[in-house]
Order: structure tokens, then sequence, then C-alpha cells
């Protein structure tokens, strides 16, 4: 529910993130001074500007560092279109950065609206964005941050330095930014039977952020040099392959058997190969000069051509149907040490050093775990995988930490499994204790590894429901995610202006590193201003008069809910208006049938996770109806569940059911059809996606029978999205279950006692 607080929902301080970027020092020497300014056209010739003078090749490296990290600042997919690079919503952005702004504009605004009031008004769509007003509105978040001076910003959610061994769901991590899909990650302890588990971070890339993780790789072809190297090979002599003798003693071998095969007289060809063979032996055998091993390999073909020649003068001693057929002549092989010539990698040159992580491009594939079905734990050697359908590659982190991704590129849609596509796995080495430490390495791959604090949930919360609910296409939403956009670029040029002199005495490596600094401290320093941006134009195509109002609405609550190892958003058009949503499903339920599983099972590790959740924590396949199919279509990363009239859905056993949809449909996550299409994300999976709905109304008024509604990963049986009714196949089964919640202490589930909960045969 929505606070009205000030603090909840008014533009945030800004403050220091859980994982600290250390400011750069200035190199000995460098000069100092106040802060340089100037047009963004100029923004390396800092000569100009009274400020310190970088020399021309750091200049062009800083400004090629520099416009990288811009151009992946790109708003989320999903989200609308970008401007163009180096423009602001159509409105140029090389003509000046905030500091070009005339000074009277700056230190004068408006008498009717105080600068820390100022805000950009969503325009008509196409309308360009006054460089000015942009100023304006960092000047505001600036003033924001200072005057409210509250207390440093906590983590939504603290990720643990030691994850708990065995739990097969994990435990989720909040990470800033949009670079995850759900900006969330799971850790996962696999118990190995020893007191060192192997503990591994899970997480989905957006396809938008790829560009950035592989920016990060050194994954192509070695440079190679020749070596030469003394080793015991295996093949033929030289002299052998000098006078051609396998393939002139074959040939002959070949003619001959042809002729006994039709019980044919031997040709003039047939005899020609023969005594060519036999001139070339003999000349080899003749010559003084032959080693042991050749005079070895030379009457090993003679003995062939003695075979041929005796069949040649009596075909029919041994007829051929009889076993009379020549033997196949194999080259003769030696085995010895020689001096052979291979191609290694080349030693990196002194200086040559890149920075990139060394990746070895490979055949996909997936943790292979083990679960105990009666506890739930699950486990996992830390090396045995399962084979999948695509590509994948193998990252060297160093310190014992590597990492494994399943690239967008390079796994066509047509031909792979769709699902795995942006799947990231990050290692660490053998022992517990490294939880922090895993999403630390995500900056390794220039990725954000911030743990998540209010502001930033806030952010994602209005990503979340913009998809939800489909205010992509709005203008005013369009036009408030572009100006958001425009105002972290115009204080990444900022920052540059301030901190450029640091620049000096870097290298490349540091360049990338001081320009990704930049663009992540611009972030945090206009992330009040572009929530206060997006929750207005969000409002507005909701119905609400403004952000403020929107954020005091019941249904407003941006922050998420722990589903076992990960996170779901809510939708705040479902959760602030319950009534209209309970009169739209009356005489509904969502209901899941378990199939070749059982109730203990699911309830053993507490979830009801999607076939690739279920991989990883060592769920054998099988138990879904189209476990290979899904994978295709994409489907594989959801739960099925489907709808049903509440009358009738307890009539099967095996069945999950709940009687309270909006426990589920309240999430931002889902999408669903109204006919049986494998949850269908793929245009290229086999299965159409023509009717994907994300409307909760549309769903309740479903009538096919194998209508599908898909939930990301999976849902938490033990949380507020437990189900109303589990309906046993049997007695035993349901005394199974009992007794399994007994042994955990479980005693209710959603607040409705088990035994109300577990059914078979109404009971």
């Amino acid at each position: 529910m929505g606070t009205n607080s000030k603090t909840s929902h008014q533009p945030y301080a800004v403050a220091p993130t859980a994982t600290e970027v250390a400011e750069l020092p200035a190199p000995a020497g460098a000069a100092s001074g106040p802060p340089p300014t100037g047009a963004t056209a100029e923004l390396l010739d800092m000569s100009a500007l009274g400020g310190p003078v970088l020399p021309p090749d750091l200049q062009h490296l800083v400004q090629e560092k520099l416009t990288s990290v811009l151009e992946q600042a790109a708003p989320p997919a999903e989200i609308g279109p970008a401007p163009a690079k180096g423009e602001a919503a159509g409105g140029e952005l090389g003509g000046g950065a905030a500091g070009a702004v005339d000074e009277e504009e700056e230190d004068e605004p408006e008498e009717d609206a105080p600068a820390a009031e100022q805000h950009v008004e969503p325009q008509s769509e196409g309308a360009a964005i006054p460089e000015a007003e942009l100023a304006l509105e960092l000047d505001s978040a600036e003033a924001d941050a200072e005057e409210e001076d509250e207390p440093e910003e906590a983590p939504l959610w603290t990720v643990p330095t030691t994850p708990p061994v065995g739990v097969a769901a994990g435990v989720p991590a909040l990470i800033s930014g949009s670079d995850l899909v759900d900006s969330t990650a799971t850790l996962i302890s696999y118990n190995t039977g020893s007191d060192e588990p192997r503990e591994v971070l899970l997480a989905h890339l957006s396809e938008d952020a790829e560009g950035k993780l592989l920016d990060a790789l050194d994954a192509g072809e070695p440079k190679l040099v020749p070596i030469q190297v003394e080793k015991e090979v295996t093949g033929r002599l030289g002299m052998d392959e000098q006078h051609k003798l396998a393939e002139l003693v074959g040939l002959a071998a070949k003619g001959v058997n042809g002729k006994l095969k039709h019980g044919e007289e031997m040709t003039t060809k047939t005899l020609s190969q023969y005594q060519a063979a036999q001139k070339a032996v003999g000349a080899v055998l003749d010559n003084p000069a032959l080693t042991d091993d050749e005079k070895t390999m030379a009457q090993y073909y003679a003995g062939h051509l003695a075979t041929i020649g005796e069949r040649m003068e009596n075909p029919k001693a041994l007829p051929y149907l009889e076993g009379g057929k020549i033997p196949m002549v194999t080259p003769y092989l030696h085995t010895g040490m020689a001096t052979v010539t291979e191609y290694v990698p080349a030693p990196p040159e002194e200086g040559e050093d890149d920075g990139l992580l060394k990746a070895t491009k490979r055949s996909a594939s997936r943790i292979k775990a083990t679960i105990d079905k009666s506890t739930g734990t699950t486990s996992w050697d830390g090396e045995t995988r399962s084979k999948a359908n695509g590509i994948e590659y193998a990252i060297d982190l160093g310190d014992g930490y590597s990492a494994v991704y399943r690239p967008y590129a390079g796994n066509d849609p047509a031909t792979t499994e769709y699902s795995m596509r942006g799947q990231l796995e990050i290692h660490a080495p053998a022992g517990a204790g490294h939880g922090q430490d895993l999403v630390g390495r995500l900056e390794q791959l220039h990725l954000n590894n911030r743990a998540m604090k209010a502001p930033e949930g806030e952010l994602t919360y209005l990503h979340a429901n913009i998809t939800a609910q489909g205010l992509a296409k709005n203008s005013g939403v369009q036009q408030a995610l572009e100006t958001a956009h425009a105002l972290e670029d115009l204080q990444v040029q900022e920052l540059f202006h301030e901190r450029a002199h640091e620049a000096i005495g870097l290298d490349a490596t540091e360049l990338g590193a001081f320009a990704k600094r930049l663009q992540m401290e611009a972030a945090h320093k206009v992330l009040p201003k572009k929530v206060t941006v997006l929750r207005d134009a969000v409002a507005k195509a909701t119905g609400f008069a403004d952000g403020a109002a929107l954020a005091a609405s019941s249904g407003y609550d941006p922050t998420p809910s722990r589903s076992a190892g990960w996170s779901s958003w809510n939708r705040f058009d479902v959760t602030g208006a319950p009534e209209q949503f309970d009169a739209a499903w009356k005489g509904k339920s969502l209901i899941h049938n378990i199939g070749k599983g059982s109730l203990v099972d699911v309830f053993a590790t507490g979830v009801l996770a999607s076939t690739e959740r279920r991989a990883v924590m060592g769920i054998g396949g099988g138990l879904g109806m189209s476990e290979g199919a899904d994978k295709k279509t994409g489907g594989a990363n959801y739960a099925f569940v489907r709808v049903a009239n509440t009358s009738s859905a307890g009539k099967a056993g095996g069945r999950l059911i709940w009687d309270n949809p909006r426990t589920l449909i309240q999430r931002a996550d889902y999408y669903a059809y109204d006919g049986d299409h494998f949850g269908a994300l793929n245009p290229h999976g086999g299965h159409s996606t023509h009717g994907q709905t994300r409307d909760p109304y549309k769903i309740a008024n479903f009538t096919s029978g194998s209508n599908e509604v898909m939930l990301r990963n999976g849902a938490d049986l033990y949380s507020e999205q437990a189900p109303t009714r589990a309906i046993a196949s049997s007695a035993a089964e349901r005394n199974a279950v009992l007794a399994l919640f007994a042994s955990r202490g479980i005693t209710h589930l959603n607040g409705k006692p088990v035994e109300d909960v577990v059914i078979y045969n109404g009971k």
C-alpha cells in the first residue's frame, strides 16, 4: 500500500550505494582548479576553458571511452525508443552541456516557479526537449538532494554474504539498473557433501545490456605462432609419402578385387597398376640408405604385392565368394619421436593487455544439479553439466571466479533454445561466504553491481507497470523516458567537465573504468528527477492528476515482493482496485496440474517453478507437459497456470488451486493466451504469439479449456502467493504433505490452516 510519506514517494536524496565506487585520485602533478565548464562539442578542449590540458592522444581515448559508455546507456528495450545518439528527444545535445546554458537563466529561475520545483512537462509526441529545461532539471535534482539531507538509504534487501546451503530456490538479490530482467538475481549455495559448498549467482540479462557484457570479453581467435617441439607421433614415414607406396599398392589391390568379384580376366590396365606399384616398392627396397624402419615399411608393402600377384596368376584358386578377396591395403604407420611444428597462442607483448576477460565459445550447457526429494535440498559438484541446444561463453574472472553466459546474438531463435538466451551464471571458488563478492563480480562484466535502494526500486516498479499495463505507446510516457535519458547524458558531461583532470596519466583500461564510473555516478545524481518525471507521466497516462496523486493512491507500492529465490513487482491497477478485480473474477480460480510430479515433491521445495528454474534446482525433466517445446517458445522461463471455474477446479487430484486469483494476477510479470500456445514468446518457435495479453480483465473472461497464464520463474508456495487449496491424489499423499509441514513447523499457508488447504475427497 502507498504510505503517502515524504520519504517514500517524494524525490529522493542520492546516497552512496551498497557497492561504493571509489574516486579516482588525481595523478601526482595533475593540475587542479575550478571545475571546468563549456560546450559539449569542445568537451576535451580543456585549455580553452582554463583547465588542465589533455594530450591529443589522451583526448582521443577519453572521447572514445566516454562515447562508448554513453552509447551503452540506453533505456530498457521494452519501454519505447531512445533518443538518437547526440540528441535529446529530437533536440541537439551537442550544442552544449548544462554548464553552457546562459548564467542568467540558471541563476534567476522564473519567479512563479522556484528552481527546486521545476520539472519537464510531457510534451506532444515528437517535440524537442529544450536544453535549458534539462539543465534546470539537473539543478533541481541536485538542490533536492542537498536540501533534504536525509540519512543514507539502506538497500531494499541485503545481499547475504553466506547464502543458506542446499536451499533449492536460492535467495534473491536486487540489483539496481535495468541490466538484469526484473533487476533481480538469485544466489544458490549447492551442497557438495563436504564443508565446501558451491555458491553461484544466477541472473537473466536484458537483451539491451548484452553489448556491455560482450565488450568486456576477449572471445576472438587467439593469435598463433609456430614452435618446433620434439614429441612422439604416429604416422606414415616420409619415404612412403614421397613414393606414394600406400596409394599405388592400394590401387593395384582394388583393381584385382574388381576382376575377382565378377570372375573376369585381368586386363592390361589391371596389370599396369600392379607393375607400377611393384616398381615403386622395388625402388625403395633397392635404396642402400634405408633405415631399419623404412626397410620394414617397404617389406610390408612387398608382402601385399606378393598376395596380389598370386591371385592374378590363379584367380580361381580361391573363389571370391569363399574369402578370396585381397585384404584392404592400409598405410603403414610408424610410432616414434619426431620434431614437429605446432601452433600455440602468442604470449602478450609488453603493454598489450587490454583488460578484457578471456572467454571461450563452446556448446551450451546447464548446471546439472540433483535434489533430495524428501528434504528439497539441492546438490552439485561444481562441474557436471547437461547439454543444451546453442552456444555459450565460458569466462575467466580470475581469483577462482568464473562465469557462463548464453548470448542472444549467436543463438538463432529459429534453431536454438529461446528460453536460455541471456542466462548468466557467476561461480565462486569452493567454500562459503562469497555472496556479496558474486554480486560484485558483475562489474567485471560491465554490468551494474549495486544493491538496489528505494529510489531505484521505484524506477524499476514504474518500468514494470509500463510494460504490464501497455503504456509504452503513450506519447507522454515516451516523452518522459526520453527526458530521463537526456538528463543522464547531460549529467555525464557535467561530471566530465568537473573531473577531466583525473584522466591524465590513465591507460586505455583505466580510462574505460573512469568513463563507466562517471556514467554510474551520473545515473544516481539524476535518479530523483527521473523518478519524478516518469511517475508524473505514468500517472497522467492512467487517469491520475499527477505523480503525487498516484503515489498517494492505495495501490501504489514500489516495494518488490520476495518470491522464493527471485522478486516480483506488483501492478497498481490491480492492487488499487480490489473490488473491481474481485467482481470481474467472481466464480473463477487459477489452477496448476502437478502432472507427473507429486504434491510432496512440490511442497518440499516450497515453490512452483518454471522448467528453467527446475533445471538449476536439480529437479529432473519430464515433469512438464511440453518441456522441450517450451524451451523453443520461451515459455520455459515461466510457470503455467490456467483459469477455471471455481466450482469445478477441485474435482481432479494432483492440483494446486488459487481461489483468490488476485494473489498472482497482481504481479507485473505475467502474460496469457486464451488457448494453448506453449507460452509463446519466440516468433520463430513454431507457435503463434497472436492473441497474447496482459490485461487481467480479458484473462478473467477466457473461455478455452486450454488457456494458459505464464508467471515469470514461478510462485512461492509459502508466501502470500500460497494456494488456497491443494488437491491430493490419495489419502496417503495428503498425509505425507501434512507430515512434511509438521516436520517444518508449518501450521498455516497464507493464514489458512494447512489441514484445510490440503484436501482429498473433499476432506
